[in-house]
């Protein structure tokens, strides 16, 4: 019998692992908020409005009492020069930007398409909105971002309404279907969306936009802080769980991955918990086996924004390592994107390392000298997907051999063996569609579109969004193109048909997507009880 528990536990892949094993096990307790954000501050995608919030930031962070040893304050302190640094980045940025020469020709083509009869209300009103904004006092920046806003939503909302607009190579026009003189302002917008290209503006919107989450979440960092006070003083382990479960109170139904976590595995009510930041594993130190998670991976990803521990969704790193010291289960197995070796020059990793060795665990993260990467293609499933392992072992443990990661075993099977019969016909794509996923991109993102792969693409988290086939995995059905069926998406990952889908279609692309692949940890566990087979002894 194992003893498992596991954070960020997602729809739980080492459970599944443990079933298809045949090992008897049983759940000690599992923690996932299913990416449900009550914490952090909603931040508008405005320079002056972020400026504001960092000056805010700051003065309750040096208001704050810390105690002398406490890294919290030190986390908060990086995070928030990390974010102070990359703001003066993009104001340097737009300061040297020269599309306030289109202020008065923008302002002009807004009015003049406000005028056009029938037109849509929201874009009435979102242009309408936009004016009165470039009338009101904001900085040049915050002027030079809005018209890149602008002019950005301007091509965007009419690039799919023929009758008035054509965005062709040339760029931006305007066709003449109305009484307005579309002549001046084809010139006008033209000139207007070119420099907007050349100056990279759609990159400066990006780039705000992840400032405002970024200072948005440092105000759940300080949320989390002021209710981790509060949790400390509370006596007993059921009062502290009844404090986190009312922070979280109404958002129970909107959790999608407890919904079918609880489903599929036997784990008790009250021992799945919400948010790791909260849970005190000293209530089950001495109760754990296998202990299973992997820090949130956006700030890791190469599909991320990569700001690794300077995110506060890396520093939930820090919260795996806290509780595998309170915790001090038999054998961890640790998590995490390919990425996290390469971000901040590789300072990251060796953070990383470093906190691990500190845990009082022998840690094996090498596989035949290398940084241990093991690629599901590797183990089984036709997925090419690399992931980043770190098993450790008490040290007080006895092993019967040092534990080495799985060796490759020859792939004998296609995606085409994982695919099943008889689709429901909405997975089909339509036309329309096909012409947009089949496209190789823009000048400024290119993917050379390629579909029925034997190997599968890595799964994400929006699969449902239906990227180019350059970047997402599509497949041929009697003659006609398709995505990929949230069942099929849990076969790649290694879920056996036995597996319940208890949500919906988005929610379950995103559970898969976000999962570990099962046989992976099966080979992975395989080793462990090579190197400790008394793990599932209780002793």
């Amino acid at each position: 019998m194992i003893r498992l528990a596991t954070v960020f536990s997602g729809i739980g892949a080492v459970e599944h692992a443990l079933n298809r094993m045949g090992i008897e096990n049983t759940i000690v307790f599992a923690c996932d908020n299913g990416d449900i954000d009550v914490l952090s501050k909603k931040i508008d995608i405005d320079i002056d409005k972020i400026d504001e919030e960092l000056k805010t930031l700051k003065s309750l962070i040096d208001n704050i009492k810390f105690s002398n040893d406490d890294d919290y304050e030190q986390q908060l302190i990086f995070m928030l020069n990390s974010a102070q640094i990359e703001f003066d980045g993009v104001k340097s940025e737009l300061n040297k930007s020269n599309i306030d020469s289109c202020f008065e020709n923008i302002k002009e083509v807004l009015l003049g398409i406000i005028k056009i009869p029938n037109l849509n209300k929201q874009r009435v009103k979102a242009y309408t909105n936009f004016v009165e904004t470039l009338k009101s006092n904001i900085s040049n920046e915050e002027e030079k971002l809005l018209l890149y806003k602008i002019i950005l939503k301007l091509s965007n909302d009419f690039k799919r309404d023929n009758s008035i607009i054509d965005l062709g190579k040339e760029g931006v026009e305007f066709k003449s279907s109305y009484n307005i003189n579309w002549s001046v302002v084809n010139k006008s917008l033209k000139e207007a969306y070119d420099l907007m290209e050349d100056e990279n503006g759609r990159k400066t919107i990006r780039k705000v936009r992840s400032l405002s989450q970024r200072v948005g979440q440092l105000h759940g960092k300080i949320n989390s802080l002021n209710h981790l006070n509060k949790i400390k003083k509370l006596k007993s382990y059921k009062k502290k769980k009844q404090y986190v479960d009312e922070i979280y109170k109404g958002n129970e139904k909107r959790n999608k991955v407890k919904t079918s976590y609880m489903v599929n595995y036997n784990c008790p009510k009250n021992h799945f918990h919400w948010d790791a930041s909260f849970l005190d594993g000293t209530q089950y130190n001495g109760k754990v086996d296998l202990f299973v998670g992997g820090s949130p991976c956006q700030s890791f990803s190469l599909v991320g924004k990569q700001r690794g521990l300077s995110d506060t969704r890396g520093t939930l790193f820090y919260e795996y390592a806290r509780l595998v010291d309170e915790i001090q289960p038999k054998v961890f197995i640790y998590e995490n994107v390919r990425a996290v070796l390469n971000n901040d020059c590789g300072k990251t990793w060796e953070k990383m390392k470093e906190v691990f060795k500190q845990l009082g665990y022998k840690i094996y993260f090498t596989n035949n000298g290398r940084p241990s990467i093991l690629n599901a293609k590797d183990y089984g499933i036709p997925q090419n997907r690399n992931r980043l392992f770190v098993v450790g072992f008490r040290k007080d443990l006895d092993l019967v051999q040092e534990f080495e990661f799985p060796k490759p075993i020859p792939l004998e099977k296609t995606m085409q063996d994982f695919l099943i019969e008889n689709p429901s016909e909405k997975y089909f794509l339509s036309e329309r569609i096909k012409k947009t996923v089949l496209s190789p991109g823009t000048k400024n993102f290119y993917s050379k579109p390629e579909t029925d792969l034997k190997i599968a693409r890595p799964l994400t988290t929006t699969m449902h969004k239906m990227h180019r086939a350059g970047e997402d995995n599509y497949v041929t059905t009697d003659g006609r193109l398709r995505r990929l069926t949230p069942r099929e998406c849990l076969r790649l990952m290694g879920f056996s048909d036995d597996w319940k889908i208890v949500v919906s279609d988005t929610a379950m692309y995103q559970q898969a997507g976000n999962s570990i692949v099962v046989d992976v940890l099966i080979h992975i566990i395989n080793e462990i009880l090579k190197a400790y087979p008394s793990l599932n002894l209780n002793n």
